[in-house]
């Protein structure tokens, strides 16, 4: 399928539609360790290609490293958190469109 645009004016563009699919991921959160943005950029492309898997692979990693992580206060404790849990609604958001059942964890009588 090829994109179009129709020219009404020269300043006017009508763009084409985005799919679900293709739409960009909305789990961006400013400032950060560096090797913390590469990892969410990577969870992020790997979305919009499709790789569940990949994108759950890398949130792991992610969920794995902050929580050997030490924070400076509680806030930041917070925010990286809540950071997760929305990019875990993201790829479980993913995982429905794309009608895949995702595997969960089994959690044992202790939580974990």
């Amino acid at each position: 399928m090829k994109n179009f645009e129709l020219l009404f004016f020269p300043s006017d563009r009508v763009r084409p539609t985005v799919r679900a699919e293709q739409a960009p991921v909305v789990v961006e959160q400013p400032c950060g360790h560096p090797l913390d943005e590469e990892a969410r950029e990577l969870f992020n492309l790997a979305c919009i290609a499709g790789d569940l898997e990949g994108a759950a692979e890398v949130l792991a990693m992610l969920e794995r490293w902050m929580a050997r992580r030490t924070y400076a206060n509680a806030a930041q404790r917070r925010q990286d958190k809540a950071h997760l849990l929305r990019m875990r609604g993201e790829l479980e958001r993913r995982h429905r469109m794309a009608g895949v059942r995702i595997a969960t964890r089994k959690r044992t009588a202790k939580g974990g």
